[in-house]
């Protein structure tokens, strides 16, 4: 970027011009004698908040004209198609699509299809808080996001407006912008919350009125055709209208964005040759609802500012991909990357960033540092705009007013260079001698990572389990909005660098990077910005990915998987195994401490068996284990609770607070999950993605069933060397999950622990486990789907089902949590009398 000479304010300009006083004065303009609150900014502008009109305090002497507002033109862009379109014979039927989420994205291409088609569209009426008050008793999870919230006013509206059916596409991957960014993801919210309507309002069984939520794909033209042509079939369409209406609706949806981008692109020049001020309020595409965003795009366009949609920067913020340690998997997230980089580089001085983000949103927990990282190299600020679904204007006009004012101070200074984008550093083939650090996941399983490592030549130690001082530097070096397990891992490797054990050059820590719609494919680079902002640059991050979608410069580490799947498939499938036993085991012992001890004799066994390249023989070794913990248990009933989650919390002791250890002392037999599971559910995923075109696998099924064929025959080999233990509960088939699961969610649900979560309670409820626990982070979107999202339909399929749902987080309250489960434990008890 050329450096030039212009008017540019200084930092202490910057704050001079925030600095201001408040007083309150009573109006009296009029009988209401309104309380007015005054601010008196440091350069001399006043500003009035409370005034319920402006006949005596007035905000608008600044100007004369309205600034030109985006958002409502883009709001009346979008649904400004003919209402009453003209059919040349009778409509096939109505179809209502409520105006809420990815709507906010696709309208044109929905409309356009549908009425090519001969149907007729409905969409739902405006939304208000009326409409939004009509669907709050469906509401599954108070601390979801307000625009997830209102789509259930909207589906009740188009109940009242008498439609066929109701439309809500399960749209997994939007159109892929640039080649650069990693994916196209919705996040789960906008993606699968057609499975949480469909649960808890069930307008198919209540009103007779078919919810359809067919999975499309947006990022690949062939697999696009496809995905509409098996949904438009159902409803009776011939392939050669519907293969038309196609190339019309994504003709029509190009039109609209390219509109956009050109609006945009011709306010910002207007205003760039009148110098005029434009705000680029960066949101996602629901956040043009004027009720989700409170009218702030036009209480800023009435102080006489521009307002201009991210859409600017649609062709000309590619380079921020080179720029970002953010994995830009999500494609509404990566638009307002590209408009942070646009405001940085644009060499104009009248043009600031402004960013709304509604409460709850999962992924903006890291966005959003991120984009202030990405201004500040540039030497520019980030306004933050948190809204939800309390009307919280006034606070929203004075966050504005105060950038305005501090933007109007502007001395002549030279313009500085873009400060350099930092990241840790390359773990090169050098650097195949440093000492791995892996934060710790969960008992049972991390202890034998170093073994299965040193097979490969690295040496791997594990951190210690989280504690509270881990979470408390957690939250100092990450966003706090962030999931729970992100808190405790982050603080976990600063207060191992900053402890003076390490030296730094001869460390690397080392992470998984799962590479799908949930945030955690982000921890990667939290950890990243985190050493980076302490001064650990010089340490390398290693990712372990395991999907894909994410990649890592690091020339000196790579796993020899040929050598390494045998003993990585026994080893899991082991300490599944031992899992089982001992907590089978803990709660019959003739003698306390007993399970204790065998499990990690058997532990410390497994760990040399894998060391010295003998993985095979654990099968030997978990025979002998079954007989052992069988001679130290009881013979007797007890009540039983199963244990399903996020992965990190459902495993980790400290993140959940030791209420599986506290069940256990309690005398509940707990029914662990199975990690084996959870990493088999790909093999599923190969054939849904293929079956319903929602992305191009580069595996063919056969060699995937050929895997899991085999992943089977040993699964079943240590069922049947854990044969001699009496309560030992064998190993499921993921496939057969998956079957259970798709009565509760579709199975294009894989973010988090995707469509196994719900197939794991199935598989419970149908072995006799009725009562189970579901242990996750405050906030996690991908819970908000799979799991208390569809509890309705869960007990409706399983009357008899009690479900106990846990978040946790660095505040969650003890007494809240063990209150809780008491209830569950006495219900579980029942089961036995």
């Amino acid at each position: 970027m050329e450096v030039q000479n212009k008017q540019q304010r200084t930092l202490a300009d910057l704050v001079k011009a925030n600095e201001y006083e408040s007083d309150f004065e009573t109006c009296s303009g009029c009988e209401n004698h309104c309380m007015v609150k005054v601010f008196r900014f440091g350069n001399g502008n006043v500003y009035y908040s409370g005034n319920n009109c402006e006949k005596v305090y007035s905000n608008n002497v600044e100007h004369t004209q309205t600034g030109i507002n985006m958002f409502a033109e883009k709001y009346r862009m979008l649904f400004s198609r003919v209402p009453n379109h003209v059919f040349d014979a009778p409509p096939l039927l109505t179809i209502g699509i409520p105006r809420g989420l990815g709507i906010y994205e696709n309208y044109p291409f929905w409309y356009t299809l549908f009425t090519s088609c001969n149907i007729k569209v409905i969409l739902s009426k405006p939304s208000n808080n009326r409409q939004y008050a009509t669907g709050v008793r469906t509401i599954m999870a108070d601390n979801i996001c307000f625009p997830a919230k209102l789509m259930h006013g909207h589906v009740n509206n188009l109940l009242e407006q008498k439609v066929d059916r109701i439309f809500y596409p399960y749209v997994v991957y939007e159109r892929k912008e640039d080649e650069k960014s990693k994916n196209s993801y919705n996040c789960p919210i906008v993606a699968g919350y057609s499975d949480v309507l469909k649960s808890s309002m069930d307008p198919d069984a209540n009103h007779r009125v078919p919810f359809d939520a067919p999975i499309i794909t947006f990022n690949d033209d062939e697999l696009m055709y496809k995905s509409c042509w098996a949904y438009l079939k159902t409803l009776g369409v011939r392939k050669s209208v519907a293969y038309q209406a196609i190339a019309e609706a994504k003709e029509a949806q190009e039109n609209y964005l390219r509109q956009l981008r050109e609006r945009a692109l011709s306010v910002l020049e207007q205003a760039r040759t009148e110098n005029r001020m434009v705000i680029l309020l960066a949101a996602r595409p629901y956040h043009i609802d004027p009720l989700i965003e409170h009218k702030i795009s036009w209480a800023i366009a009435d102080m006489g500012i521009d307002v201009i949609t991210e859409n600017v920067s649609t062709e000309a913020g590619n380079k921020v991909y080179e720029e970002i340690n953010a994995v830009t998997q999500w494609a509404y997230p990566n638009r307002i990357f590209k408009a942070a980089h646009f405001v940085g580089q644009y060499d104009g001085g009248n043009l600031q960033m402004v960013e709304l983000t509604s409460f709850g949103c999962g992924p903006d927990a890291f966005i959003l540092d991120e984009v202030n990282n990405i201004l500040r190299r540039y030497n520019k600020n980030l306004t933050i705009l948190k809204i939800d679904d309390v009307n919280n204007i006034g606070s929203l006009k004075l966050r504005v007013r105060s950038l305005i004012e501090s933007c109007k101070l502007s001395l002549p200074q030279t313009v500085q260079a873009p400060k350099p984008y930092q990241t840790t550093k390359i773990f090169d083939i050098e650097d195949k001698r440093r000492l791995l650090l892996a934060p710790y996941f969960a008992e049972g399983y991390s202890e034998l990572l170093p073994a299965l490592f040193s097979l490969a030549g690295y040496k791997l130690i594990n951190l210690p389990m989280g504690s509270q001082a881990d979470a408390e530097t957690g939250l100092r070096f990450a966003n706090n909005d962030v999931c729970y397990p992100a808190t405790i891992v982050i603080g976990s490797i600063m207060n191992a660098l900053q402890s003076g054990k390490y030296n730094p050059d001869e460390v690397a820590v080392i992470m998984t990077q799962t590479g799908g719609q949930c945030r955690a494919t982000n921890y990667f680079s939290l950890i990243k910005n985190a050493m980076v902002s302490a001064g650990f640059e010089n340490i390398p991050v290693v990712s372990l990915a395991t999907g894909a979608g994410v990649s890592n410069n690091q020339p000196g580490f790579s796993l020899p998987w040929r050598k390494l799947v045998s003993a990585l498939v026994n080893t899991v499938i082991f300490a599944d195994v031992l899992n089982r036993l001992y907590f089978a085991s803990i709660v019959r012992e003739k003698h306390p401490n007993l399970a204790k001890q065998l499990r990690q004799q058997y532990m410390t066994q497994a760990d040399q068996m894998v060391r010295k390249g003998d993985a095979k023989k654990l099968v030997t070794l978990a025979k002998l284990a079954a007989r052992d913990f069988a001679e130290i248990c009881h013979r007797r009933q007890v009540p039983v609770i199963g244990l399903v989650g996020e992965i990190y919390v459902k495993y980790n002791s400290f993140s959940h607070k030791n209420v599986v250890n506290w069940l256990l002392e309690n005398q509940i037999e707990v029914v662990p999950p199975s990690l084996t599971n959870f990493f088999s559910t790909s093999f599923v995923s190969n054939h849904v993605n293929r079956n319903y075109h929602i992305k191009n696998e580069q595996t063919p099924t056969w060699i995937t069933d050929m895997f899991y064929t085999y992943l089977r025959h040993m699964m079943r080999k240590y069922d049947r060397a854990s044969s001699a233990f009496p309560y030992y509960r064998k190993f499921t088939n993921i496939f057969e999950e998956a079957d259970l699961a798709s009565r509760i969610v579709s199975l294009a649900g894989d973010f988090g622990e995707g469509w196994d979560l719900p197939g794991e309670i199935c598989s419970l409820a149908e072995s006799g486990v009725e009562n189970v626990i579901s242990l996750q982070p405050f906030g996690c979107i991908a819970n908000h789907i799979i799991s208390k999202g569809v509890e309705k339909k869960i007990k409706k399929v399983y009357p008899k089902m009690n479900l106990l749902f846990l978040d946790f987080d660095s505040s969650t309250s003890d007494a809240n949590v063990y209150n809780r489960l008491h209830f569950m434990v006495e219900n579980a008890k029942k089961t036995i009398r």
